[in-house]
């Protein structure tokens, strides 16, 4: 399998391809597509959603010219024969031994946070929030993981989906995006003919320790399962919701609703919108806490916190793009956010990003 699916991935490399490769939550089974081209999602086009997490993008697909899954053997099926599709199989077909680059990258000019200043915006962003200008906003940085030797990008990908059995296992490849891996355990949106589930996911408490969630952090997760009851109301969508969980990971717990509901497949792609960003990624009243967010973090986002995932004719399953690296040559960008509310702790929040980076640097 390891074998059949990297193969795959250096055809793609070599033939300039966008790629995404995937394995859902609690599945044995992998997925992806490859293309030569990134379009406008809409409800015709079946591959891979990528949507960014600034207000001003739309979701992109990577379209399903190329569609192969593997269980107990590769299936690959060529749903558009064209000049990008004929050199991927003549490339593939070929000797298995070829020299190509590891994984696209894009060079970053970021200015990274400094434990100081994340603790300093924390504080802001509580004056914000005693001034009654939103309720919570979610401040995110990014750190350097450098190498001790460069990576096989397909070994860390298999190497994440055997550490976390219940995340959304992913690994886009992009002339256009460059290569980001990640184990997301949040649902933004999954959806079968009419029947959809959402989840409102919060609250961060290492699983070994085995406390208790604080106030803060249910006061932070009720925060984002009634946003999410509102903005369904809000297109007359009656929803069901589950009692709160605790959602244990792979060595982080959160509290957990899963919220059911009944609507028109065809208003997928408009209900994922009006999801996103939810106020577990980007706070509530939204358009402030996103404000605030835009303003003070020293860098963009880019498709951390917005949302990725397979579409298909009749379903689809969407999944917030956290816990997630960024892949360079000589080091992984890596990415981490946490909820801030009048009750928040600056020291927790920074130990609370601290703990969501393992969950990928533990595999590096």
């Amino acid at each position: 399998m390891i074998d059949a699916l990297k193969e795959l991935y250096e055809a793609s490399l070599h033939t300039q391809g966008h790629a995404a490769f995937y394995r859902l939550p609690y599945q044995n089974s992998f997925h992806g597509c490859i293309s030569s081209t990134i379009i406008d999602a809409s409800d015709e086009v079946e591959g891979f959603i990528i949507r960014p997490f600034e207000p001003n993008h739309k979701p992109k697909v990577i379209p399903n010219e190329i569609y192969f899954s593997y269980e107990t053997e590769l299936k690959l099926n060529v749903r558009q024969q064209n000049e990008f599709t004929d050199a991927f199989l003549l490339y593939y077909r070929g000797n298995p031994k070829k020299a190509t680059p590891s994984a696209f990258y894009q060079s970053k000019n970021i200015s990274f946070s400094t434990r100081m200043a994340y603790l300093e915006n924390i504080v802001k962003a509580q004056q914000e929030i005693g001034l009654g200008h939103f309720k919570k906003t979610v401040l995110s940085r990014v750190a350097k993981f450098h190498y001790t030797q460069t990576p096989d990008v397909m070994d860390l990908f298999f190497a994440l989906s055997a550490k976390y059995p219940n995340a959304f296992i992913s690994l886009i490849s992009s002339p256009f995006w460059g290569t980001w891996l990640g184990a997301s355990p949040e649902i933004l949106l999954q959806q079968s003919a009419e029947n959809y589930i959402t989840v409102a996911l919060a609250g961060t408490k290492k699983t070994s320790t085995g406390s208790l969630f604080t106030s803060k952090e249910e006061e932070e997760q009720n925060i984002i399962k009634e946003s999410i009851e509102h903005t369904l109301a809000s297109h007359h969508i009656q929803s069901h919701s589950s009692q709160r969980e605790n959602f244990d990971t792979g060595g982080l717990t959160h509290l957990k609703t899963t919220i059911a509901f009944k609507a028109p497949g065809g208003s997928r792609l408009n209900l994922s919108e009006e999801l996103h960003p939810t106020p577990a990624v980007g706070g509530f009243p939204r358009k402030e806490a996103v404000h605030f967010i835009l303003q003070n973090e020293n860098y963009a986002r880019e498709i951390y916190a917005g949302y990725i995932g397979p579409i298909h004719k009749n379903s689809l399953s969407l999944f917030v793009h956290i816990r997630c690296m960024q892949w360079l040559p000589d080091y992984a960008l890596l990415y981490a956010g946490a909820g801030i509310t009048s009750g928040s702790e600056a020291e927790a929040e920074w130990e609370e990003t601290e703990n969501k980076m393992k969950i990928i640097s533990d595999v590096l």
